[in-house]
């Protein structure tokens, strides 16, 4: 399916995106991270696999917090 139309399976306690994020744009990133955070209970996680994650760390905190608001 597509993640970014399709709705996200419930029921996880974990999410994990593996070389995802480094190809969404912001409004895309944050549209998924929105997507998961509706589905994983109170105590769930998300993992994120990012080759370049240290350079995109600002971009993710960032977007992260804006999910829990």
């Amino acid at each position: 399916g597509d993640f970014l139309v399709d709705a996200m399976p419930r029921g996880a306690d974990l999410v994990t995106l593996v070389r995802i994020v480094h190809d969404q744009s912001d409004a895309g990133a944050l549209k998924l991270f929105r997507a998961i955070r509706a589905v994983l209970p109170p105590k769930g996680a998300l993992v994120i696999a990012e080759p370049t994650l240290m350079m995109l760390a600002p971009l993710v905190i960032t977007l992260t917090a804006a999910c829990v608001v």
